[in-house]
């Protein structure tokens, strides 16, 4: 799900070609009874204001049990 690279002549430059053509997949969690916005955030080291913003979410309060979530990445 995420790659981290260092260019400063350690990786090919091939690999980096191939991460601009084919980038990490999001990742994405599925909300389950009991979750809170604020937990998540927690747990994936985000913030609630950035999966808030990713997700398009109106009430923060209240995630739907079953919603897909995009988790960004750490603030």
């Amino acid at each position: 799900e995420s790659v981290s690279v260092w260019r400063l002549g350690t990786t090919a430059q091939s690999v980096l070609d191939l991460l601009q053509t084919i980038p990490p997949r999001p990742r994405v969690y599925v909300v389950q009874p009991g979750d809170s916005l604020s937990g998540l955030a927690a747990q994936w080291g985000t913030t609630v204001g950035d999966i808030v913003r990713r997700n398009g979410i109106t009430n923060p309060d209240m995630p739907s049990i079953g919603q897909q979530l995009i988790i960004p990445r750490g603030s």
